[in-house]
């Protein structure tokens, strides 16, 4: 169902044996095989905090997720998550499977009981430099800003932000400026994107 192909999407986004963390932007541009864009710029108080990646013989096509967040004093104040991976349809056919298929139900439990609730999508698109931006809002009830998610794709690659949770969310103008900056890493932007908490935990570096 589409509720257990969503449930399986997330679990497999934080699987290890599935992809794995790494500490440095340039490893894994080293070994994805692509070339993907990354943001020059970030909202006030962001970082960059770990990268996944999952190579195609095991996710059917290579993907990389980076995560950015804003700590104060050990305390989360916020996150979002840019995942960028070879494009192998247009944007509108990826956009229709995931207004359709993707994010439709959620499980809700209470103890030992189990519902299932519906959630509600709001699509709208905008364009970002000439790129066109297509943009879900998933609601949940009372809820009308359960979640965000942006898709584009720019030279052959697709891209999608996630801000989702109580996590802050980002005003779409911040959101715009995210993917206004987005350029191909380079030796500063390489030495930006190293997590040392990563390399503190001994995250494949």
């Amino acid at each position: 169902s589409a509720s257990t192909e969503s449930v399986e999407k997330e679990r497999i986004l934080f699987d290890y044996d599935f992809q794995r963390p790494y500490a440095s932007l340039e490893k894994v541009v080293k070994i994805s095989g692509f070339k993907f864009k990354v943001p020059a710029a970030l909202p006030d108080g962001y970082r960059f905090t770990v990268i996944h990646f999952a190579p195609k013989e095991k996710a059917g096509t290579s993907l990389a997720s980076l995560r950015f967040a804003k700590t104060v004093e050990g305390i989360n104040h916020g996150s979002f998550r840019l995942k960028a991976q070879p494009a192998e349809a247009d944007l509108e056919a990826v956009t229709d499977d995931f207004d359709q298929n993707d994010f439709t139900t959620i499980t809700i439990m209470d103890g030992d009981k189990k519902t299932e609730e519906k959630l509600e999508k709001k699509k709208e698109t905008f364009n970002v430099n000439g790129q066109k931006i297509v943009k879900f809002t998933i609601q949940h009830g009372d809820e009308k800003d359960f979640q965000r998610h942006y898709f584009w794709q720019d030279q052959g690659v697709q891209y999608e932000i996630t801000n989702s949770g109580s996590n802050f969310k980002f005003k779409d103008d911040e959101i715009i400026s995210i993917i206004g900056s987005m350029k191909y890493p380079d030796e500063e932007l390489y030495k930006r994107f190293i997590s040392e908490e990563q390399l503190n935990e001994g995250i494949y570096d």
